[in-house]
């Protein structure tokens, strides 16, 4: 009897909670490591709503104290990481990020941010950020 070979004919890219990003066959099921967001806090909150790529780049917001950006390289494997400020015109006391969003035809990140993560009640902010100079810009829509 001949034994057939199973063989992946592409992978999927995964992010797991401490920002190791793992490739998995797609018939294999076979996992290696692909690369890592270097600098990532494995003890930092990852929602893996604020996890995001495009066809250059992986996005993820780091939680800790404050929210930063880091930006994986899907050539190179290099990573960019910056803290992000929050315009001067929201109001928000204790953040949350619900969703983090690629807008291809704006080449931008695109977000919703809770103004305070303990008030089911607070109001929501959408929010757009440049990957090139990390500014963070408030659209003008706001909800709760």
């Amino acid at each position: 009897m001949e034994r057939s070979t199973i063989v992946a004919n592409f992978s999927y890219l995964t992010i797991n909670s401490i920002g190791e990003v793992n490739k998995i066959g797609n018939n294999t099921g076979a996992i290696t490591s692909y690369s890592k967001f270097n600098g990532f806090n494995s003890n930092a909150f990852l929602n893996l709503n604020t996890v995001t790529s495009n066809a250059d780049d992986f996005f993820l917001i780091e939680r800790l104290s404050r929210d930063k950006l880091f930006i994986l390289d899907k050539k190179t494997k290099t990573t960019r990481t910056k803290s992000l400020v929050y315009p001067s015109e929201l109001n928000v006391s204790d953040p949350a990020l619900l969703l983090l969003e690629w807008n291809q035809s704006k080449k931008l990140l695109e977000r919703i941010l809770k103004s305070n993560k303990n008030d089911s009640k607070s109001i929501c902010y959408l929010l757009s950020i440049s990957p090139v100079t990390f500014d963070v810009l408030y659209t003008g829509i706001s909800f709760n």
